[in-house]
């Protein structure tokens, strides 16, 4: 069984700097609330696969620290960008994040991301909630390092 879900997020910034934001995984997790380290493992032609440690209180009790292998893929240069990743023993998330500008200056960006989660429906709603919620956050940080390089 599959979930999903569309965020959009908008950035003041240029699509450059978004874009190797979420291009590089490192970069990501210094973003992410909850990513605590990131490693790469591998690189492929229009790929790198990293290792990822969390560390989360799920409803603010209960600790989790999940680690996994996730995918990047370049699908379509400064264009398209997709994670993927087994982030639990049979939960699979697929994020397909695409770009636009929104105005002849390229300095607001346009953010689509696409959440597709296969296996272990129980958990579904949670884990979504919880990744809509980091996500946000991540795209938060991500403009307020735009900002503070941007005024240096």
């Amino acid at each position: 069984m599959a979930s999903s879900l569309t965020l959009s997020h908008s950035i003041t910034g240029p699509i450059s700097d978004v874009y190797y934001a979420l291009l590089h995984f490192k970069e990501f997790g210094q973003l992410h609330p909850h990513m605590k380290f990131v490693e790469t493992v591998d690189h492929k032609e229009n790929a790198i696969e990293y290792h990822v440690q969390e560390q989360l209180n799920l409803w603010g009790i209960l600790p989790m620290k999940p680690c996994y292998r996730a995918t990047v893929i370049e699908v379509e240069k400064d264009k398209h960008i997709r994670y993927q990743s087994e982030v639990k023993k049979g939960l699979f998330l697929t994020i397909d994040f695409t770009f636009a500008t929104t105005d002849q200056q390229n300095n607001h960006t346009q953010i689509s991301e696409h959440i597709i989660l296969e296996g272990l429906p129980w958990i579904h709603i949670i884990f979504l909630s919880l990744l809509k919620k980091s996500h946000q956050q991540v795209f938060k940080n991500l403009q307020a390092k735009i900002i503070s390089h941007s005024s240096n």
